[in-house]
Order: structure tokens, then C-alpha cells, then sequence
């Protein structure tokens, strides 16, 4: 699905695991419905315990060399780090479009959605009216309230049946050109 694409064309890959994969499936196929006869797209899917290397290889790729600049070379290697000990659980309802031929590829996470006030507000810890106030007042979530709901969010894991929630305006993105691109250098060869 990766290296035998005519060039212009695009494959969407969903990560699952084999115990939601029906329905994690069922629902990324009720997303991309409305792409079925467009040519330049094929979807699949891949089973993240069995692909974890492929796709953390994948991810090593976007990451800075050692022989480019940059600001801080500790973080260069803790992200390395990072990735060594990532949890294939975290991954499930992952989407990834990638394009053979030019050699990139964009990514949908859950957890990397846009933050909605919302969510922030429905968390546990308690607001006060003046603090919901300025809240709403604001336009964009100040780092530490991100921070706070990310916080909120790891604590409650990954729900699977929300895993997608964010996708459809992530694909609105993506067929308008929107969506970052993450060059590499070549497709990791260790998929099973």
C-alpha cells in the first residue's frame, strides 16, 4: 500500500489493535464513505502490536539529526527515548495518509486534536465562576490549561469509542492542504 502507489496517490492507513479492531474499522469506514470512488486514495489498516517497530522507525524518521542545528540537543534525545518506550495502546485509532511516491506522510492522533473549551470546563478539578468566565473570554487555552487537560487526559486513558471523534475535521484539513507533512528519507522495510 506504501511503495506500489502510482504517483498522486495516497493511502490511509487506521493503526488497531486485534481486540477493537471491528469496531474502530467500522467506524473509520463510515468517515472515508464519502471517498470511495476517488482514485487517488486506498485504505487498510494495521495491526499496531504485531507493526509497533514499523511504525516507531517511521517516527524516528521526523526526528532531528544529530548533524542539523538545534536549540537543545537533549531533546533530540529524549524524544528518541520517548519513542523506544511508547505504548502501543496510546496509538489505537492512529490514521495515517501516506504518500509513496513523494516520500511523506500526515498523521491524526486522539490525543493531538484540537483542545476544546468543553472538555476543559467537564474536567473534575473545580473552576470558579470568575475563572469559567475569563476562560470563555479568551480565544485560545493558555499552556498551563493545556497542560491541565492533557494532564486530565492521560489520567482517564484512551477511550476507543472516541478515538475518532476528531477525524472528520482532520480529513476536511487534509483534502484542503492544510495538514502538516512530514518528509522522510525512505519507507522503514520492517513491516510484518
Amino acid at each position: 500500500m506504501i511503495r506500489l502507489l502510482k504517483p498522486g496517490c495516497r493511502s490511509m492507513i487506521l493503526l488497531v489493535d486485534e481486540e477493537n479492531k471491528d469496531a474502530l474499522l467500522n467506524k473509520f469506514s463510515q468517515y472515508v464513505y464519502p471517498l470511495r470512488n476517488n482514485k487517488t486514495f486506498s485504505f487498510g489498516f494495521l495491526v499496531v502490536p504485531k507493526n509497533l517497530n514499523w511504525f516507531r522507525k517511521l517516527l524516528e524518521h521526523t526526528l532531528p539529526t544529530d548533524g542539523k542545528p538545534t536549540p537543545e540537543p537533549d531533546v533530540s534525545q529524549s524524544m528518541y527515548k520517548r519513542l523506544k518506550l511508547i505504548n502501543h495502546h496510546h496509538t489505537i485509532g492512529t490514521v495515517l495518509t501516506l504518500c509513496g511516491w513523494k516520500l511523506y506522510f500526515s498523521i491524526y492522533h486522539p490525543k493531538h486534536v484540537e483542545l476544546s473549551r468543553r472538555n476543559f470546563i467537564d474536567t473534575d478539578e473545580d473552576l470558579s465562576s470568575d475563572d469559567e468566565a475569563s476562560y470563555r473570554s479568551d480565544e485560545f487555552a493558555s499552556m498551563g490549561e493545556k497542560k491541565k487537560l492533557h494532564r486530565s487526559s492521560s489520567q482517564r486513558g484512551i477511550n476507543v469509542d472516541n478515538v475518532l471523534d476528531g477525524f472528520p475535521n482532520w480529513l476536511d484539513r487534509l483534502l484542503e492542504g492544510s495538514i502538516r507533512r512530514y518528509y522522510i528519507p525512505e519507507w522503514p522495510d520492517n513491516l510484518k
